[in-house]
């Protein structure tokens, strides 16, 4: 998540929300009645926060109130913009869920104060907003009014939800408080209104807070009051902020924890079987995509393949209640239901995949997750709704094979890789088992990139680029084109190179195949033209790594404060190849480089002379990331590491240039 932009953040059955106190408001049922906070002339007038200097904003006051029997939720915020770089906090993301599923009864109010104390309200919808793509996900973006440095954005938003996912499992609201925010917080009040139908010892939570913070229970009332909240830190590749930052996790159990997940487990189990059975349908469907003599892996390929072929709703849009009763489509109650749709939600196609592989004759069985980019899983929390994602496993001659048949577009036994070694909770005949998934290796995510250059004298360049994006490390352009459209992914794909390739030159996209296909490599064919390096009389030098060269740095700071966690693991392999005009000769080639964290990575640059062409160079380049998790002790050596990186890819090449006919005596 971007730094500069505010979210509200939900788990599982938009369990909380996240961002940046007071007002009341209104049940969603009845009119909604706003009562602002009027600012005083300090707020108005500051222009810091001394507490958190140099903060680019700061939230003057966050209000939390939710409701465990409705599961109405209502926030309200005043954020205070301190500098040009604080302008961005009138960007006010929120998940689509709420805006476009009109069984969601919300309300959202807004304006924005300036220093003098005018006020200019926001009179949209949240309905009528931008849709935006950003690392695949589908946002709404509400851009508030007329804000500047010195502005307050005060808003508010109310919405009934009914923990619509999985409801069934978790009963109850039980809403998770985002304590730490992306602004430094000078005032917070959280408040729950616990479920009249709980007794006392039923309502539990683990919470991590800042030293001296207080958890109060009054009755049927949980508050927690804090003052002088630090920002969230901003540093590279941090694992889930959810999972890390000051929070408090609720939940409805009196269970111990051993039992909690042994019980409920077998509740979920039933849930699930009714859509996990293989009806009769299903194997009418088996027999129409298989035959006979496929070995197993060729029928659980077709079976994939036909259930990734299925609209993903997840990646569209769900159909409301009316336009399923036009299309004689009643309510999907199983796997069958979904098949003959031909569309489902993510969790529907894996248990449809679930269901199809049973009838098949493949032991095979669901198990929920919490992705990555999510959260982490935590026993202790007894909540079915920390797992955001249902993945599926199938026995295959006693070796468990997992596959992520909701994941539009991942390739046939990969898993994404927000899926890879996250730990989740799977069902078989009622055995609950608590599993970690296997760690996606880097060769499930490829990237190889070709260049062919050809070099004047004066570093005149033309050539050809070709990019190549191997299964999971497609996934991410593929899930933009299935949000978005495909010439948008063109137009970025083109971008992203001419900013990885050194100044002075220019690129142009002419193909890129395989966008709708996760089988298939993804692959870009481009033009190149410009000059390339530095030339002088008698010299030319160029940068040795034409791709890697213009990288930004990474894990530059010489502290951390939290562990690194990487996307996922993932190859890279370039290769740059410069055709010589006969002026050019060479003069110096930079040193080999090989450097490594053990087994953890990898990491090989060179030059050399083409075996069968002297008047062509061949650049190459390995970088593996073998490993995706690190803890704070390994920050020193992971800081070194790639600072070494960052040094052997700014290598340059040095060529000579000969005289000719018409040059002058003077230069180096």
């Amino acid at each position: 998540m971007p730094p500069h932009t505010l979210t509200i953040r939900f788990s599982f059955a938009l369990q909380s929300a996240c961002c940046l106190l007071p007002l009341l408001l209104a049940p969603a049922a009845s009119a909604a009645v706003v009562q602002w906070t009027a600012p005083t002339v300090a707020e108005l007038q500051m222009t810091s926060e001394p507490k958190a200097p140099g903060a680019p904003a700061t939230i003057l006051s966050y209000d939390e109130t939710d409701d465990g029997n409705s599961a109405e939720v209502t926030v309200h915020i005043r954020i205070k913009v301190l500098t040009s770089g604080g302008i961005t906090a009138g960007n006010i993301e929120i998940p689509d869920r709420i805006v476009e599923n009109d069984e969601f009864d919300q309300i959202f109010v807004a304006r924005t104060i300036h220093s003098d104390g005018s006020i200019v309200l926001f009179s949209r919808s949240p309905q009528n907003t931008t849709t935006t793509t950003e690392s695949g996900a589908l946002r709404k973006i509400i851009v508030m009014p007329g804000v500047q440095v010195g502005s307050i954005v005060e808003y508010s938003y109310h919405f009934a939800s009914q923990n619509t996912v999985n409801s069934r499992l978790i009963g109850s609201y039980a809403p998770v408080w985002h304590v730490q925010q992306a602004y430094f917080v000078r005032a917070a009040h959280f408040s729950l209104k616990t479920p009249d139908s709980m007794r006392p010892e039923t309502i539990r939570w683990v919470a991590n807070l800042p030293p001296g913070a207080e958890i109060k229970r009054d009755k049927s009332h949980v508050t927690l009051d804090l003052a002088n909240t630090p920002a969230i830190p901003d540093e590279d590749f941090m694992p889930p902020p959810s999972s890390v930052f000051y929070r408090v996790r609720f939940f409805y159990r009196s269970a111990e924890r051993d039992n909690y997940w042994g019980e409920t487990g077998a509740e979920v189990d039933d849930e699930w079987a009714l859509y996990d059975n293989p009806h009769k349908g299903l194997v009418a469907a088996v027999n129409s995509l298989t035959l006979p003599a496929d070995t197993s892996e060729a029928k659980l390929r077709k079976i994939y393949a036909a259930v990734e072929a299925l609209e993903n709703t997840d990646f569209t849009r769900r159909r409301s209640e009316r336009e399923d009763k036009a299309a004689h489509l009643h309510e999907a109650n199983n796997s069958e239901d979904v098949w003959n749709r031909k569309r489902g939600d993510s969790w529907d196609l894996t248990h449809l995949f679930i269901a199809l592989a049973r009838a098949a004759g493949f032991k095979s069985y669901p198990m929920a997750v919490a992705s990555r980019d999510h959260d982490i899983f935590d026993q202790n929390v007894l909540s079915w709704s920390q797992l955001d994602s249902l993945i599926a496993i199938v026995i295959v001659a006693d070796k468990q094979l997992f596959f992520d048949p909701g994941t539009r577009l991942c390739p046939y036994g990969d898993l994404a890789p927000t899926h890879s070694n996250v730990i989740g909770v799977s069902t078989e005949a009622k055995l609950v088992k608590i599993l970690s998934t296997p760690t996606v290796p880097f060769a499930a995510s490829r990237i190889e990139r070709r260049a062919d250059l050809t070099l004047s004298p004066a570093g005149e360049t033309t050539g050809q680029i070709e990019i190549a994006w191997i299964r999971n490390a497609a996934l991410p352009l593929r899930t933009a084109a299935l949000r978005g459209d495909a010439r948008d992914v063109e137009a970025s794909v083109e971008k992203q190179l001419q900013s990885e390739l050194p100044s002075g030159l220019d690129v142009h996209l002419n193909s890129l195949t395989g966008l709708a296909d996760g089988e298939r490599p993804l692959v870009a064919q481009f033009s190149v033209s410009g000059k390339l390096g530095v030339a002088t009389a008698k010299r030319l030098i160029l940068p040795a790594q034409v791709f890697a060269g213009n990288a930004k740095p990474i894990l530059i700071s010489e502290t951390r404060t939290q562990p690194v966690s990487f996307p996922e693991a993932y190859v890279t392999r370039d290769q740059t190849v410069f055709h010589l005009f006969a002026q050019l000769s060479l003069e110096t080639l930079p040193q080999s480089a090989t450097l490594s964290i053990g087994t953890r990575t990898a990491y090989n640059s060179g030059v050399t002379v083409a075996p069968k062409d002297p008047r062509a160079l061949v650049s190459q380049r390995l970088f593996i990331l073998n490993d995706i998790d690190y803890k704070l002790e390994d920050y020193a050596a992971l800081h070194k590491y790639f600072g070494q990186v960052a040094t052997f890819d700014q290598n340059q090449i040095i060529l000579q240039v000969a005289p000719t006919a018409n040059s002058s005596a003077g230069g180096r």
